[in-house]
């Protein structure tokens, strides 16, 4: 990995590796920073020890290797599926279906168990319900500022929950929840109010902020991910059996909701596209998104499509294709990976061979892109 990271350098503006002592399922960047120094992981042992929830330094210029560790959070066992930070809050969605919801800096959870809260015990400072769904990878945030925080868990048994917290983690309520009957494999809130659950059958469901169905759009294989594009809330990115960019406005249903899309396709013709399970939309720039799959992650342009190209370039790719990271581990998946909401192309990206990197192409492959802006309602 050394060897490569000093190979590639400069093709980075910024580019560090850290390697964890677990894998994990979760990469997200901490709500609260601004310069992409911290980042929450979960570790994934697989039953082998107890598990953590972390929050980690990934600027390698302050900190020594081995002291990245910044808090922990006490997960025990089973291990956290999915992971997610808002605010001062850090929610976990383990492999039973349990969710432990946490105060950022304190290390005991405040676990969620099914549906009434029982005394608040001052000593440790818990909060305890439970919920029946299954464990599963859906977890995300409402991103517009309330005065309660919701989020969403969608489970492999086909439960999509909503949830609110006050502040203050002492009361929570489930807003709504909804029996799909068939296994979400992701969740997404994008703004301005749209939830974007992807499922096992090949459906991707788009709801509004009350889980009341907007839209239902059908694909032939199973969906792995998907992305509604924050600055064009029509154009729905989807991995299923290789990256498919959807008007979702075309031949709308009147009754039923449902979509018969068209769409374009996005794939090396030299790679499998089967091997593409997570997309996202850049928050900074309109039509910029991300790709991953087997140790490979994409940059892609949607502009781009189509645009003349030589030989040459032709060679390294499609002209969408912008960039291309090699930092992970040959055959080993990234199994997370993240856009920083403030710094225009800096990613956050995780496999299974317990590595992180934190990486920014550099300006020379940005030189023809739109300058970065924020979706209006951010």
């Amino acid at each position: 990995m050394e060897e490569w990271k000093q190979s590639a350098q400069h093709m980075y503006e910024r580019l560090d590796v850290i390697s964890l002592e677990w894998p994990t399922l979760t990469a997200q960047w901490m709500p609260n920073d601004k310069e992409g120094n911290s980042a929450l992981v979960a570790t994934y042992s697989a039953g082998k020890e107890s598990e953590f929830i972390r929050e980690v330094c990934v600027d390698t210029d302050k900190f020594m290797p081995e002291k990245h560790l910044i808090e922990e959070y006490f997960v025990e066992k089973p291990e956290i599926m999915a992971a997610k930070a808002y605010r001062d809050i850090i929610v976990g969605f383990r492999a039973n279906g349990d969710i432990l919801v946490y105060k950022q800096g304190e290390k005991q959870p405040r676990k969620l168990l099914q549906g009434y809260i029982s005394n608040d015990n001052d000593e440790t400072n818990t909060l305890e319900s439970k919920t029946e769904q299954k464990g599963g990878y859906g977890l995300c945030f409402n991103p517009i500022e309330t005065e309660d925080i919701q989020f969403v868990t969608g489970s492999e048994s086909g439960s999509l929950i909503l949830w609110s917290v006050d502040s203050d983690l002492k009361q929570h309520q489930i807003c709504k929840s909804i029996d799909f009957q068939q296994t979400v494999n992701d969740v997404s809130w994008t703004y301005p109010d749209r939830i974007i659950v992807s499922f096992e059958s090949g459906e991707v469901a788009i709801l509004d902020r009350n889980l009341k169905l907007l839209k239902k759009v059908k694909f032939e294989d199973e969906v792995m991910s998907a992305s509604l594009n924050p600055f064009a809330e029509d154009i729905l990115l989807v991995a299923s059996n290789g990256i498919k960019v959807v008007d979702i406005k075309l031949r709308t249903g009147s009754e039923t909701g449902e979509t018969s899309p068209e769409f374009s396709e996005f794939h090396l013709l030299y790679e499998n596209p089967t091997t593409t399970e997570l997309v996202k939309w850049s928050p900074t720039r309109d039509g910029i998104f991300a790709t991953a799959g087997e140790s490979v992650m994409y940059i892609w342009s949607l502009e781009k499509v189509g645009d003349e190209q030589s030989y040459e370039d032709s060679l390294d790719g499609p002209p969408e294709l912008l960039f291309k990271h090699l930092g992970h581990v040959d055959g080993f998946s990234i199994s997370a990976f993240d856009w920083h909401p403030k710094i225009d192309m800096l990613l956050l990206s995780a496999d299974g061979k317990n590595s992180l990197i934190s990486w920014q192409p550099n300006k020379e492959s940005l030189n023809e892109l739109k300058a970065p802006q924020m979706p209006k309602n951010m």
